[in-house]
């Protein structure tokens, strides 16, 4: 309930996410949570978060290809036999490189599409753990559309992790201390840029997790003029169908799974991702149909309470049966990193392990700049250095 779904749709506004975030806060303060193990995997990462974290995510990317390799030798009675997915069957891979390291940041963190100028707007990009670490990929495509659509981008230099994990766990004492060294981190950040002359208006990601944390920060009470999108939303409405080469077959058919916390902000959380996804037809000329239900991944929820999310995977499964039947042969969009990992491991147990899954990011990224922009972008960014680092986008004239 913590996605805040249920509180749009309740005729009194019963808060029951928070409700529900209270009682598991509560148990962990008691002792109770359950999860000791992940409670000290994620107590050990919050004592040195932005250098921890990082090495957490490679260990996690290079178990999780051991643990494909190895279960290829297990015979198929004993997973079946298995409830957790960790030893059950193949999980989706995640990537090792990560966004820092992919960008050199060290080089600069400033990226612009020109030569910077006074009205140039100007976003900050909060990539967090599925952006950043996890899949760089979505970072690279999130700042190939915001240069490509006129923005001046600068990116953290170092891990911010919104801390959602520790308030889902009910470590509320270790999620107040990392909002509040965010708060004063972003704010710093957006004060320097002030004092370089460029008037920061987005606080941007491409998570609907990391918004709802990213809200919590309440950075408007400093900065005003500050508004808080998801990528997509703000990119979407600037993009021309001429800034589209790669265009998909007008009226092709176009699968997009929902998220549990609405990826758009400022919306109706039912409403929101009806908007998203008339939006993304409404500049491809695409038909997108929505599928319902929880991708069954909830960051760690999957591995500790398998007992819990198995039943959703298995609900999920069908309606992704349902979505994918008659030959459709598309990619599956996703709002959410964690998303991208759970719909991955659904259609691993479905058989369909080789249907892409699209962070919505990624996806329009290629309609702008084909398959290979990875690479093409990466070349570009590590060509580049300096306190503004330059890579040519031409600006769409919408």
């Amino acid at each position: 309930t913590s996605c805040g779904r249920c509180t749009a749709s309740c005729p009194i506004a019963i808060p029951s996410g928070e409700v529900a975030i209270s009682l598991r806060a509560l148990l962990g303060r008691e002792g109770a949570g359950g999860h000791t193990l992940k409670e000290r995997a994620l107590e050990w990462v919050c004592r040195d978060l932005p250098k921890r974290a990082p090495k957490a995510a490679k260990l996690a990317s290079v178990g999780q290809k051991m643990q494909n390799r190895i279960l290829g030798f297990v015979p198929d009675v004993w997973k079946k036999r298995m409830q957790n997915p960790l030893f059950s069957g193949q999980g989706p891979k995640t990537g090792y490189t990560n966004l820092y390291e992919t960008l050199k940041l060290g080089r600069g963190t400033l990226f612009s599409p020109s030569q910077l100028g006074p009205d140039m707007p100007c976003a900050l990009y909060f990539p967090g753990c599925g952006g950043a670490l996890f899949f760089d990929r979505i970072g690279l495509s999130c700042l190939m559309l915001l240069l490509k659509a006129g923005f001046a981008v600068i990116v953290p230099p170092r891990h911010l992790c919104c801390g959602y994990p520790l308030l889902a766990a009910g470590m509320e004492t270790a999620f107040e201390d990392n909002l509040a060294q965010n708060r004063q981190y972003l704010a710093s950040m957006l004060r320097e840029l002030a004092r370089k002359g460029l008037d920061c208006r987005h606080l941007v990601s491409a998570c609907g997790t990391c918004q709802d944390s990213l809200a919590r920060l309440d950075l408007r009470t400093q900065f005003p003029k500050l508004e808080q999108k998801d990528v997509a939303q703000l990119v979407l409405p600037l993009l021309s169908k001429n800034a589209l080469p790669h265009m998909p077959e007008r009226g092709s058919k176009i699968v997009f799974h929902t998220s549990c916390h609405c990826e758009w902000t400022g919306l109706h959380k039912i409403k929101g991702r009806r908007l998203m996804a008339a939006a993304i037809a409404g500049l491809t000329g695409t038909t997108v149909e929505l599928s319902q239900g929880c991708c069954a991944e909830s960051g760690m929820g999957a591995m500790t309470s398998p007992e819990i999310f198995n039943i959703l995977r298995q609900r999920k499964r069908k309606r992704l049966a349902e979505n994918l039947a008659g030959g459709y042969a598309g990619p599956v969009l996703v709002g959410c990193p964690s998303c991208k990992m759970g719909i991955g491991r659904c259609l691993i147990d479905m058989g369909r392990a080789a249907t892409p899954v699209l962070h919505t990011a990624e996806w329009l990224a290629g309609l702008v700049d084909g398959e290979d922009r990875r690479q093409s972008f990466r070349k570009k960014a590590g060509e580049t250095k300096g306190e503004v680092r330059i890579i040519p986008f031409e600006p769409d004239e919408n």
